[in-house]
């Protein structure tokens, strides 16, 4: 009975082992995408700002 009962835990154990795994899989892969999408964004504004900065600081033809 008692070894029963050990081997129950030990399954219960496993598997909540198992699930905390799975749980911060998910949380990493999450993680990756968000740093993804925000070096992205940052990336698109810095070009945004240097064809800002080029426009600005280039002469344009016309003077």
């Amino acid at each position: 009975e008692k070894i029963d009962s050990l081997n129950h835990q030990v399954k219960v154990l496993k598997e909540t082992a198992e699930r905390l795994e799975k749980k911060n899989q998910e949380a990493k892969v999450k993680g990756d995408i968000q740093r993804q999408r925000e070096l992205r964004y940052h990336t698109i504004l810095g070009e945004q700002l240097k064809n800002q900065c080029e426009t600005f600081v280039t002469p344009s033809k016309e003077e």
